[in-house]
């Protein structure tokens, strides 16, 4: 009996040793898979243009088919990985997208300058997302890699086509990842005569002209700026007059824009400049603004055209600048800067005594120019004027001013208006053509000769003649009278 219970007492021993000891946990299969990123880089781009992170998502037990999720993952991560098993991963992928708690970094950022790397790590799921591109560049999509993954009753270990441009070697082509959208700036102003848009135009001073900047946006609604801004200057011959509008264009060839909201951007401005800048808080707001489905901005403007303006082939010119910067750049990227012109032209006379040439110049002849011949002959709306000097020249100037009038290229018609001293004023109007170069330095001039008046002098040579007549009129006459009275009276 005592033996039966030191039996049995060996026994309950043994078993509650037996229960303290775990029962061995069976091994998960969780085999390494490898998969390589590659970027083709342009010979012009730098190595770290673009950069991109892989973050582990979950592991995966071949055995189970069961995903364990990483700690401290997104809840609505988790949730789309829970469901992976009936639906796409692009639910994982938009769920990854959504939020900065994706996972855990691989800590091996991979470079475009890298061109490809290879990535050996447990099975599961991984997310492969841009963590750095210019802003010229959109970002179509990131990437959600499951490997191995359960398709047609077994384990592949291949990527999918929709994943990897070449499934068989596990590559994934992140240049494919992005479409390019480089940034350009176009300045043009509008032709006086045509109408249309163009590098270079020709005005008169005093009147205006309108500018046209179309700037392409930058950056997109998953990759935000921190800044943009377009700039303008001016050089002193011209003015600042109003800013017209600012809107937003889909395409290139779009018909009609859409106004920027005002609340988006600032405006600065002075007379010879302005700066339009958008907003951070508009650039970065929760929504993605238009500013990102949008493809450029358009911005009209009219200024003046001042009478210091330069005759020249550089002279009045307009430049625009655009400035941007991503949410994840310390500096602004320039684009630009574009430029368009306003070319005058200036006018003057030469006067000369037409009875010697053009060796004997003039001063003190008075003239007006004037943009039709019917006003020329009515002497009526000049548009300026201009006396010579001692020899025989002068420029057009503004009516009670000294500063020559700058003129838009055409026609244009010439009279004078006062003739010097002893000098008959020559009627004839002469036309004269500005432009004929774009912004030449030449002053086109109207050549116009006078000839001295020949007004008879008192006891002169031309009085001579007409006493000699007026005499033998009187003495005829008398002789005349005479032999009528002498008949008379021998009729009696």
């Amino acid at each position: 009996m005592k033996t039966t219970k030191r039996v049995l007492a060996i026994v309950l021993a043994a078993l509650m040793l037996a229960l303290m000891v775990p029962f061995a946990a069976s091994a998960a299969n969780t085999p390494n898979v490898t998969f390589t990123l590659n970027y083709d880089k342009p010979a012009d781009e730098a190595a770290d243009t673009f950069e991109w992170t892989v973050y582990q998502l979950a592991t995966l037990d071949k055995d189970t088919g069961a995903y364990t999720t990483v700690s401290g993952l997104d809840a609505a991560v988790v949730a789309a990985i829970k469901d992976a098993t009936t639906t796409s991963s692009a639910a994982v992928l938009a769920a990854c997208d959504a939020t900065e708690n994706c996972g855990t970094a691989t800590n091996e950022v991979f470079k475009s300058g890298d061109a490809n790397k290879a990535y050996t790590v447990p099975a599961g799921i991984y997310y492969v997302k841009n963590t750095k591109a210019p802003a010229s560049a959109t970002l179509k999509n990131n990437s959600i890699v499951a490997l191995p993954y359960y398709s047609d009753n077994a384990w592949q270990d291949t990527l999918p086509a929709s994943t990897a441009t070449d499934g068989s070697t596990n590559v994934i082509k992140l240049a494919t990842k992005f479409s390019n959208s480089p940034t350009s700036i176009e300045k043009k102003v509008k032709d006086v005569e045509t109408n249309t848009w163009v590098k270079a135009t020709s005005q008169q001073q005093d009147k205006d002209v309108q500018f046209r900047t179309f700037v392409t946006t930058a950056g997109s609604a998953t990759e935000r700026l921190a800044s943009y801004r377009i700039t303008d200057s001016m050089n002193n011959g011209l003015k600042l007059k109003s800013i017209d509008s600012v809107k937003f264009f889909a395409e290139a060839n779009s018909t009609t824009g859409t106004p920027v909201p005002a609340a988006a951007y600032n405006t600065t401005k002075d007379d010879t400049s302005f700066e339009i800048a958008f907003t951070e808080a508009y650039l970065t707001a929760a929504t993605a603004p238009a500013f990102y489905s949008n493809k450029y901005i358009e911005v009209l403007y009219t200024c003046t055209v001042l009478d210091s303006a330069k005759v020249g082939t550089d002279k009045n010119v307009n430049t625009t600048t655009m400035y941007y910067k991503p949410t994840s750049a310390t500096t602004e990227t320039p684009v630009g800067p574009d430029t368009a012109q306003v070319y005058v032209y200036e006018a003057g006379v030469f006067k000369y005594d037409a009875s010697k040439g053009e060796s004997a110049p003039l001063a003190n002849a008075e003239f007006a120019i004037f943009a039709t011949r019917d006003d020329a002959v009515n002497e009526t709306h000049a548009i300026a004027v201009a006396k010579t000097g001692t020899d025989g020249k002068a420029k057009f100037v503004k009516s009670g001013t000294t500063t020559d009038f700058k003129f838009a290229k055409g026609t244009y018609f010439v009279k004078e208006t006062k003739a010097p001293a002893n000098f008959n004023k020559n009627t004839e109007i002469k036309e004269i053509t500005l432009g004929g170069t774009a912004g030449s330095t030449a002053v086109i001039e109207a050549k116009i000769g006078d000839t001295p008046s020949k007004l008879p002098q008192t006891g002169g040579e031309g009085t001579m003649m007409f006493t000699i007549v007026g005499g033998s009129l009187i003495v005829l006459a008398g002789i005349l009278f005479a032999v009528v009275m002498k008949k008379k009276k021998s009729s009696k």
